[in-house]
């Protein structure tokens, strides 16, 4: 539906419903718990991205962190760290360079080799436009490099439904993103 009639369509709805399942969620005890904060999750970070769809970035960034800390309480290591990843890509949006690169790097190393490698590869993505919008060229190329090489057993048929868009054309997407950064971003001398 946001796609159709835009984020402000189903925000309401959206809020409200997320919402009610975090009243569940502070009322569960146990294993419920844990299956109530993976959907806590998944709202959270639909609501984080309805959030920044309407420009609210700080607001979603907040959204992000707490659904990343829900899916983190599921044992859901790939969510938490697409939804950490997430944040760290709308505080690169804000100019919070240094912060995003921090964030992308705790997401890469809670991720290890548990995530799933489509995530693995969309977060060296976008750690590799961090890396460009701090001049850093070698840390960007090397990103890249492992985010392709990812691509490859990305598509396994577990990849998560959140991470679904990730493909060969996203990745050339965040290529192009980090290579304007590396033309425009001056060079740091030693």
């Amino acid at each position: 539906m946001d796609n159709l009639r835009g984020a402000q369509a189903v925000y309401r709805q959206a809020v409200d419903h997320h919402h009610q399942i975090l009243a569940w969620h502070a009322c569960a005890r146990g294993a419920e718990r844990e299956r109530i904060a993976a959907l806590a999750s998944d709202t959270g970070g639909f609501v984080g991205f309805l959030t920044y769809d309407l420009g609210q970035a700080e607001l979603a960034a907040t959204h992000y962190r707490e659904a990343a800390a829900h899916a983190q309480q599921a044992g859901d290591i790939s969510s938490c760290t697409n939804l950490i990843g997430q944040t760290s890509r709308i505080l690169a949006d804000l100019g919070h360079y240094d912060r995003a690169l921090t964030l992308a790097n705790l997401a890469l190393h809670m991720a290890g080799t548990r995530a799933h490698p489509a995530v693995r590869s969309w977060l060296h993505a976008v750690r590799a436009h961090h890396h460009a919008c701090l001049g850093g060229s070698r840390a960007a190329q090397a990103d890249l490099g492992t985010a392709w090489k990812l691509l490859d057993h990305a598509d396994d048929g577990e990849k998560p439904p959140y991470i679904g868009y990730l493909s060969a054309a996203e990745l050339n997407k965040w290529v192009g993103h980090t290579m304007v950064r590396l033309a425009s971003t001056p060079v740091p001398h030693p």
